[in-house]
């Protein structure tokens, strides 16, 4: 009985599923197709290799808004990037001359020049628990 006790113990440390970042990525002109979302723990693969990234998630849109979640990730800096997949081919999609055909965004909203913004510019720090960001759709 001691052991029950101590497991429903208000003392007891959270379970890391109660860690999750929440991605709203809102402003997407249809909801046509899904989100796609994925979360970066460092700069390597950020942001075009996906594979390479902590974790990936697809979300369902609704009115321009779509909200992925990122669970049991452990405390640390995360950079998050978004695109609108409407075509639901699962990647960004490109025209010839290499520039973005569907809306894509990034955490702090970091502003997006010639380049993707770097992980610093969209990096942000989590310290557990949950925590919710908005990520504007930018096209």
């Amino acid at each position: 009985m001691g052991a029950v006790a101590v497991a429903q113990s208000p003392a007891a440390a959270p379970s890391p599923a109660a860690n999750v970042i929440r991605v709203h990525y809102v402003g997407m002109s249809s909801d046509v197709g899904r989100a796609g979302c994925a979360i970066w723990s460092s700069p390597a693969g950020w942001p075009r290799h996906r594979e390479q990234a902590a974790q990936r998630a697809w979300a369902p849109i609704t009115n321009g808004s779509a909200v992925c979640d990122f669970p049991g990730l452990p405390p640390g800096t995360y950079a998050v990037a978004t695109f609108h997949d409407r075509d639901l081919t699962g990647s960004m999609t490109f025209n010839f001359i290499g520039l973005p055909t569907e809306s894509y965004g990034f955490s702090n909203d970091a502003p997006v020049g010639l380049r993707p913004p770097s992980f610093q510019a969209a990096g942000f720090a989590y310290s557990g628990g949950v925590l919710d960001i908005t990520v504007h759709a930018k096209k």
